[in-house]
């Protein structure tokens, strides 16, 4: 049976657990640690893409126009 206590709640920073073996003992552990960010896009690349998204379509609207 595993018995299993976050520290905070609502945060996964910190979970601490036991482990049981039906009454012959059993093992603990703790875990701590910070999640990782995040990778976020560059906000000059972000409008790249807007804008080549926009240029794209335009010239699909440019040529069935023509």
């Amino acid at each position: 049976t595993l018995y299993a206590n976050p520290d905070h709640a609502g945060t996964p920073e910190s979970m601490k657990g036991y482990l049981t073996g039906g009454g012959r003992g059993g093992a603990g552990a703790n875990y701590t640690g910070s999640p990782t960010p995040p990778a976020t896009l560059p906000e000059p690349a972000t409008i790249v893409l807007l804008a080549t998204g926009l240029l794209g379509l335009g010239l699909v609207r440019l040529r069935r126009s023509v």
